[in-house]
């Protein structure tokens, strides 16, 4: 199954063109202004790698967050207007999960650093949470040989050493990333996302919902004449 995979979660563009488990072409640049610009570009480019023609292409894989708002908003908008345009199946993943299947065999807690001295995690027999590091001890146990990654485990590195003596934080940044080809790993060719329906994970609200929780006021409003 030859699939476009993309993740836009985080400030790195990752694209990989795959067909069962060989990576036809793959693509990584990081984007600090970013990724509206360059993404069809750049999956235009890794087309050309590949030799693929736009028809060759059997679906498309997604990767949902959590991670930036507007980043994430892009890459899905991106991907469902492929999928729609072209008629081909499109399938959503987890970013966690694909930074989590880049260390199979660990005791792995992918950690994203979300800002304001918060990360996203995924809390054992609670899901996906927002929050700060600082209590993660509530949610895992410090006698267990964990291993932490993710731009979130670099940043608080030295707390969670503090918090839990037994575990261990990925050294290698290039990891922590989130890949598009891991992306292709954890698809299920057998179910595809209802395209309409597939949103990305937010996990918390954004800037504009907690600023205005009523909804935004239109703008006529704002002028007197």
């Amino acid at each position: 199954m030859k699939l476009l995979c993309i993740e836009t979660s985080s400030m790195t563009e990752s694209i990989a063109l795959t067909d069962g488990s060989s990576v036809a072409a793959r693509f990584r640049a990081h984007r600090a202004r970013g990724h509206g610009s360059d993404l069809l570009r750049d999956i235009e480019k890794a087309l050309s790698a590949a030799q693929w023609l736009w028809s060759d292409l059997d679906g498309f894989g997604i990767g949902l967050g959590p991670g930036g708002f507007t980043s994430l908003r892009i890459g899905l908008a991106t991907a469902k207007t492929l999928a729609y345009s072209l008629n081909k199946p499109l399938y959503g993943v987890s970013t966690i999960e694909i930074i989590r299947h880049a260390f199979s065999g660990k005791r792995c807690v992918p950690l994203i650093d979300a800002k304001r001295n918060e990360v996203y995690v995924d809390c054992p027999d609670q899901g996906l949470k927002c929050l700060s590091p600082s209590i993660l001890n509530e949610y895992f146990s410090v006698d267990e040989p964990l291993f932490f990654c993710g731009d979130g485990a670099t940043q608080y590195q030295r707390e969670l050493m503090k918090m839990f003596p037994q575990a261990q934080v990925n050294m290698d940044p290039s990891l922590d990333v989130p890949d598009a080809v891991h992306l292709s790993e954890l698809i299920d060719p057998n179910q595809p996302a209802t395209i309409a329906a597939l949103q990305p994970l937010y996990v918390r609200p954004s800037d504009a919902e907690l600023t205005y929780p009523d909804g935004f006021p239109d703008a006529v409003t704002q002028f007197k004449l």
